[in-house]
């Protein structure tokens, strides 16, 4: 477009405006933001912010972290901060904005579960293959090692009651997380008892193989809950809205 004048002056070091660029300048700016707001009613929100998740390195690492390019890809400029946790007790102090607990249900907080759950004793592949024919798997003595994971309510106990088993008593390793004894069962060194939610990925490309073909309801489950207030529609209720669409 011509304006019939100067609107810049060339100098040694750029340009410089004109008395009539001046005058022009702050109309030029009102148009440009006009036009800025009017294209952007056409394009996805860009938003910003930090959300801090507090949540056991177990679901972290074997559930969530997987399927997390997909929250970020919808929701351009926000970064998610995980706060690991072993024990419900372990993000009490944190600042956190939203909490991610494994346990028993507690009718006093307002949480949800994210998935009822079952509890399946798996292990490799390879463990399975090298069972001799016929062998009593259940049995202590039995020709595979039993991996028991401590500190919580679903226990072997439990599962041998529910399925109508008997549930070992003896076990050649111990440890304290199901991220642990899931990476103990992966490498051969027995067959382990774990949530559902967290082996499906390894159930699906064979990573591991479940060794009952029936399924036990789990007591314990992951529920979410906001650690603290928040306007309806913030970023904590989208993460959320987000962890029950996933599959």
């Amino acid at each position: 477009m011509r304006f019939g004048t100067a609107l810049f002056l060339r100098k040694a070091r750029g340009l410089a405006l004109t008395d009539a660029g001046r005058r022009l300048l702050p109309h030029a700016t009102e148009a440009i933001e006009k036009l800025t707001a009017a294209t952007a009613m056409f394009q996805g929100p860009v938003q910003y912010g930090t959300l801090r998740v507090a949540c056991t390195t177990s679901f972290a690492v074997l559930w969530m972290i997987p399927r997390l390019a997909g929250f970020l890809a919808t929701n351009a400029g926000i970064q998610v901060q995980l706060v690991s946790t072993l024990w419900p007790e372990d993000s009490s102090g944190a600042e956190v904005d939203l909490e991610i607990r494994y346990g028993l249900a507690r009718t006093s907080y307002s949480e949800v579960l994210l998935r009822h759950d079952v509890l399946v004793p798996v292990c490799a592949p390879a463990s399975r293959d090298r069972l001799p024919a016929g062998a009593r798997i259940w049995q202590d003595d039995g020709p595979m090692p039993f991996i028991r994971t401590v500190g919580l309510v679903d226990t072997w106990g439990v599962w041998g009651k529910s399925s109508g088993r008997k549930a070992p008593t003896k076990f050649a390793h111990s440890v304290d997380s199901h991220l642990l004894a899931i990476e103990m069962a992966r490498a051969g060194l027995g067959m382990a008892l774990v949530c559902g939610l967290l082996v499906e990925a390894d159930l699906e490309t064979g990573r591991l193989v479940a060794m009952a073909s029936d399924t036990v309801p789990a007591l314990e489950g992951y529920f979410v809950s906001a650690a603290r207030p928040h306007a309806a529609g913030a970023l904590p209720d989208r993460f959320i809205n987000w962890l029950f669409a996933q599959k």
